[in-house]
């Protein structure tokens, strides 16, 4: 249910509904993870990073998942040596696990945004676009679009709005579950790169006004 409140943009519910939850199951990784996510969308970064430390890989969730999540909040911190330590870090797990499964293409999406946010472009690029190509949306609708998006989240950390939105537009039409939305994207700082450039406030603009949504039809600020 956060997860809903979230894809809507209703940050704040998502918020209380996890907080509570929190409170009862402090070691439940799976809710940490959603509450620092929830967390990063409301731009509280410094709870994010204060959830995230609180993170220890134990069978629920993956180390190089928990490695991933911290590296995100970090970086939002500003915790730039911190950031790319755990991103280097996250690289060298993921390129030993995908030597055992080849195939995993969320692994490969994970591996690609590590390497966009420590500026090897060429890499990021690549490992995004195989995470798409190993999940095409003929055979594969449920991680399709999420790949698509994450190839869309590398471009935008490149600072390539064309690209990035290209893809976005493309989700935009077509079923993509509950990878994207407009209230998303309009209140995730992972866009925060490409926010103010015609290309992102453009496709912004253009799918409110299609969808009659006058409290969002607004430019970000």
């Amino acid at each position: 249910m956060a997860y809903q409140y979230d894809d809507n943009g209703q940050v704040g519910m998502a918020l209380n509904m996890l907080q509570t939850a929190h409170a009862n199951h402090k070691k439940n990784l799976y809710i940490l993870s959603a509450l620092a996510t929830t967390q990063m969308l409301a731009h509280r970064f410094s709870a994010a990073c204060a959830t995230t430390s609180k993170m220890h890989a134990n069978g629920q969730v993956y180390a190089w998942q928990v490695l991933s999540l911290e590296a995100e909040t970090q970086r939002a911190c500003g915790h730039t040596a911190e950031s790319r330590r755990e991103e280097t870090t996250l690289i060298k797990e993921l390129n030993t696990a995908l030597e055992k499964t080849p195939n995993n293409s969320l692994m490969h999406a994970t591996l690609g945004i590590a390497y966009a946010n420590i500026g090897n472009a060429r890499q990021a690029i690549a490992e995004g676009r195989h995470a798409v190509a190993l999940s095409p949306s003929n055979k594969d609708v449920f991680s399709s679009p999420d790949n698509m998006v994450n190839l869309a989240l590398i471009y935008a950390r490149l600072h390539k709005p064309a690209q990035a939105t290209n893809l976005l537009k493309t989700l935009m039409q077509t079923p993509a579950g509950t990878a994207i939305s407009l209230r998303l994207l309009k209140v995730d700082p992972n866009w925060d790169p490409i926010r103010h450039t015609p290309e992102f406030q453009s496709l912004l603009r253009k799918h409110f006004k299609i969808h009659g949504d006058a409290e969002w039809d607004q430019p970000v600020q």
